[in-house]
């Protein structure tokens, strides 16, 4: 077959030369279509079901909301595992469903199950499914922020939108902004209700995430004593301003020939006529909600924050839709928001901050820079080689027409295009083929026209070239195909391993086949054409040496052929021997220009205090001359794709242009000199930070500062900025750090849902038999020489107001429980009451204690809760026949103060319980630095076996990165 084939390809010679020119338009489309990333997206089929009840503990939440969710999903077709998380008010389920399951298909059977499971979950509760993104859909993040913050600098025009004289800010709509939770809350009405809407309809954008601000609220805040004064409840005033805040439709009527809709306004516009809102009459006056309550625009309880260079801020985030193209997303959405830009009010700004079409190009120009200059090399290569210039040219075509091919391919396999893939192409290896086909051909014409004494006919000519690719087609066919086996093994890897190396398999395999058939067709085709004349084949200098050197050696080797072969045995075994002593890991590292730090503070920390204590970071991290500004979040952002803690902030350090930085020495003398002053101060982590065991994550330095680089650490400048960054950060106090980028960030955790790049994985059913097994756990792996960072999962530290009810008050009083917790629920919590309206936007109505109210722990025993409503009617009645009243009054419910009926206190609870496999699991995770994760592993293991004893009903399973290794290993050696 192979015969036949080279025998068409040179006889209709024009013929295989337009059609290669017609594939090759095909490749040059494909490439204009080729999916473009930084790094392969190597995220499971996952779906997150996130549900919000803020009346609930982490406990409870587990038990009334996460367990029956988890429930509810087992056995549904694909479904390979569940793990969750659940925290005060919330809970997060992640599905992982197999790589062949349809991601519609598998959101289809949850949205049917979560249907189900709604009437075993509380009233209020609704599990909503997270956008169809991947983990490493985050492509695109901005800030919006005031150009002048606080209006300082700003210029000011006072009854214009904008800055005024006095320091407040005017809304477009005319609204005064004069304090700092307005302003705030104003930039997040602006990333929701202008930037938002406007990306969202961006192709291939499956949601805009946001995080930061306070979203806008209109709040009503009674005071207890005066409800108590007037005789109302809380109840009364959520259902008083319930039945005064809508419009409806009446029919229509008609007049006169024309037909008239009739409708009814009734619908809140502001304050004032929230506060004028009638919630009863007391001696034929009327009270107003003025009367008992505060009533204003404030903000809401928030989860998360968000800032910028150390000031307030609110960040977006544009998610990518599974299986878009994130260059041309992110792209897209780049150019939307140049648009939005014009729309913003006056003094707000939109900056982008983070673009993942910063990192592609970048990828793609060391990718294009390393292809170039292969083939260029290759080029002069060939043509010192081969003498011939036409030859040369002719084996060169075969780059980039193997490159097309390539393109293709991958177009119809749906294979991305990132620095894994197409830099494991070998231009050496694609070539080759054609180079051993050229070269003997011009051997064997050169040959034939010294035989000859002539130049070649035609058919002479074409009939040599013939026979010259045919000779060698066996010694092509087999070396291309040898090189593909090698990758096929890679093609049966499974899960994340499969998902990170099958692209560049298939890419090397299909530049190999596409070489292959070039070496067959094309280069036969081209030399029949091109290769006229008088043709000369004689060796350079070079090759002439290493003939030279090369018979003799074959000589000798033959002659004492049983000695060679005793060596090349020798040196087998001892290659083997060095093979059981190489390290092992799972990927390599991408410097992606950026640093991402991971800080954390005790777990008892507000989500106020954490932002405060962040803002103290990035001015810190925003003076280096290396650092182009800095942006944070912290805790858990609307969508809830990564939920963080409050103690927790992810710092994104945007670095300028290395040519900017100072030298290597200049920023090892800047160590230096802070390791001189930090001595000279006496400052230690133990003194300025919290790197304690058990606070900020139970974090241990492993004998470092308690800042760590997050896998191996990084050489050259950035690794001596980041060691800077280190310790001038260890002098803010209350922090620990971990330093990674911004993709590598979710790597791990995307994973196995642990951030470490080992992950011990403790399952039972008790906490108290859980957390002593990790602590030992701990200390084995930081006995183990490699390993950093290594924390224990922040199961306990949570600070909890517990209110105990004393049942035989709440009998004496006629009371139940559940009325009790109510009042509690909506006084602390607070209870949404209705919407109000502003042209397209809707803001909630929601009714709570005042802040100072809700803060004061000890008054907390004096809120009123009301007595049952017949009690009540009985007691004003026999006081109005006490008093000899004509006319009974109104009934005024008698209150109880909730600390006669309940006992406060405050005491540690657990901070998050988590579950994977329908068991509670605390993970002990650690970073690997100095040696290779494969053998700290290992040894890792030896310790805690014999170092741990495990309860019964308790057991441990290692995840990280290390399970992926192993499993591609297990796999390749199959």
């Amino acid at each position: 077959m192979l015969e036949k084939l080279l025998r068409f390809s040179i006889e209709h010679r024009w013929m295989v030369v337009l059609f290669t020119a017609l594939v090759a338009a095909v490749g040059l489309y494909s490439l204009q279509r080729l999916p473009i990333d930084a790094v392969p997206d190597i995220t499971n089929n996952q779906i997150q079901i996130n549900t919000v009840y803020a009346a609930l503990s982490p406990v409870e939440i587990e038990k009334q909301v996460t367990f029956p969710v988890e429930t509810a999903l087992a056995g549904i077709p694909g479904l390979e595992y569940t793990r969750s998380l659940s925290r005060n008010g919330f809970s997060q389920v992640t599905a992982v469903f197999g790589d062949d399951v349809d991601i519609y298909f598998a959101r289809q059977q949850v949205g049917e199950r979560l249907r189900e499971a709604g009437e075993s979950l509380p009233p209020g509760a609704e599990p909503t499914m997270g956008a169809i993104s991947t983990g490493l859909g985050e492509i695109y993040m901005y800030t919006v922020h005031y150009e002048h913050p606080e209006g300082k600098g700003a210029s000011t025009a006072d009854g214009q939108p904008g800055w005024q004289g006095d320091g407040a800010y005017l809304t477009p709509e005319g609204e005064r902004l004069e304090t700092e939770v307005e302003r705030a809350a104003y930039l997040r009405t602006v990333q929701d209700w202008i930037i938002r809407p406007q990306l969202k309809n961006v192709v291939g954008v499956a949601g805009v995430d946001s995080i930061g601000g306070f979203t806008k609220q209109y709040f009503v805040q009674p005071d207890p004593m005066k409800l108590v004064s007037y005789g109302f409840t809380f109840h009364n005033v959520i259902e008083a301003l319930e039945a005064n805040n809508a419009s409806t439709g009446a029919g229509f009527i008609e007049h006169k020939g024309e037909g008239y809709n009739v409708r009814v306004t009734g619908r809140i516009n502001n304050e004032a006529e929230i506060a004028g809102i009638v919630l009863g009459t007391r001696n034929g006056t009327p009270i107003y909600v003025r009367d008992v309550a505060t009533v204003g625009v404030g903000r809401e309880l928030r989860t998360g924050a968000a800032s910028e260079n150390g000031e307030p801020a609110v960040v977006g985030t544009a998610l990518m839709l599974i299986g878009e193209n994130s260059r041309t997303v992110s792209k897209a959405v780049d150019e939307k928001m140049i648009e939005i830009r014009k729309s913003l009010p006056p003094g707000v700004q939109a900056k982008t901050v983070l673009n993942r079409t910063a990192l592609v190009n970048e990828t793609i120009k060391t990718v294009e820079k390393n292809l170039f200059e292969g083939a260029i090399l290759v080029i002069v290569i060939l043509f010192v080689m081969l003498g011939n210039f036409r030859a040369a040219i002719i084996c060169a075509l075969a780059i980039p027409l193997s490159m097309l091919l390539t393109a293709t391919g991958m177009v119809a396999s749906k294979t991305s295009g990132n620095l894994m893939s197409l830099g494991a192409i070998d231009f050496g290896i694609i070539v080759d083929g054609s180079v051993i086909i050229v070269e003997n051909c011009l051997r064997m014409l050169a040959e034939r026209q010294h035989q000859l004494g002539r130049k070649l006919t035609l058919a002479e000519r074409l009939e040599t070239v013939f026979a010259a690719s045919k000779q060698v087609r066996s010694a092509t066919a087999f070396g291309e195909a040898i090189i593909i086996i090698v990758y096929i093994p890679i093609l049966f890897l499974t899960g994340i391993e499969g998902k990170m190396f099958r692209p560049m398999a298939l890419t090397v395999i299909f530049a190999l086949v596409g070489a292959f058939v070039l070496s067959l067709t094309f280069i036969p085709a081209m030399v029949a054409m091109g290769i006229t004349g008088r043709v000369k084949e004689k060796d350079i200098f070079f090759v002439r040496w290493l003939k030279a050197i090369y018979l003799p050696t074959v000589t000798w080797a033959v002659r004492a052929r049983w000695a060679v072969a005793a060596v090349a045995v020798a040196a087998f075994a001892g290659s083997l021997l060095l093979f059981t002593r190489l390290g092992q890991e799972f990927v390599p590292t991408l410097d992606e220009g950026n640093i991402a730090m991971h800080a954390m503070r005790i777990a008892s920390t507000g989500i106020e205090q954490s932002a405060d204590m962040q803002v103290q970071v990035e001015r810190t991290v925003s003076v280096f001359p290396e650092v182009a500004f800095v942006f944070s979040k912290t805790g858990t952002a609307e969508m809830a794709s990564d939920p963080m803690p409050p103690n927790v902030s992810d710092t994104f350090i945007i670095l300028k242009p290395e040519a900017e930085w100072r030298s290597e020495e200049d920023l090892a003398k800047a160590i230096s000199a802070k390791q001189e002053e930090l001595e000279a101060t006496g400052a230690h982590a133990d003194e300025h930070g919290s790197g304690h065991e058990g606070e900020a994550g139970h974090s241990d330095a492993g004998g470092d500062e308690h800042g760590h680089a997050h896998g191996p650490p990084p050489t050259g400048s950035k690794g001596k900025l980041i060691e800077l960054l280190q310790l001038t950060l260890n002098q803010v106090p209350g922090n620990n750090y971990e330093f990674t980028q911004p993709i590598q960030m979710r790597f791990n955790e995307l994973i196995s849902g642990v951030r470490g790049d080992v992950a011990v994985k403790v399952y039972g059913d008790e906490y108290d038999q859980m957390l002593p097994v990790a602590e030992q756990i701990a200390a084995a792996l930081r006995d183990t020489q490699g390993g950093t960072d290594v924390k224990v999962e922040q199961a306990e530290g949570l600070p909890m107001m517990t209110v105990e009810l004393d049942r035989a008050a709440l009998a004496r009083y006629g009371l139940n429980v559940t009325d009790v917790q109510d009042v509690i629920n909506i006084a602390i919590g607070g209870r949404e009451a209705g919407l109000v309206f502003q042209g397209d936007r809707r803001f909630n109505l929601v009714v709570r204690l005042p802040d100072a109210l809700r803060a004061n722990v000890s008054g907390l025993a004096d809120l009123p809760i009301p007595l049952p409503a017949e009690d009540a009617s009985s007691s004003a009645s026999s006081a109005s026949a006490e008093r000899g009243d004509a006319m009974p009054q109104p009934p005024r419910p008698p209150f109880v103060p909730l600390g006669s009926i309940a006992n406060v206190q405050i005491a540690e609870g657990l901070n998050q319980i988590s579950r994977e496999q329908g068991k509670r699991r605390v993970v002990v995770q650690a970073n690997v630095r100095g040696r290779d994760i494969g053998s700290y592993v290992g040894e890792a293991q030896k310790k805690i076996d014999e170092q741990v004893k495990l309860p019964p009903g308790t057991w441990l399973d290692w995840g990280g990165q290390f399970e992926n290794l192993m499993a591609a290993r297990e796999r390749l050696m199959i």
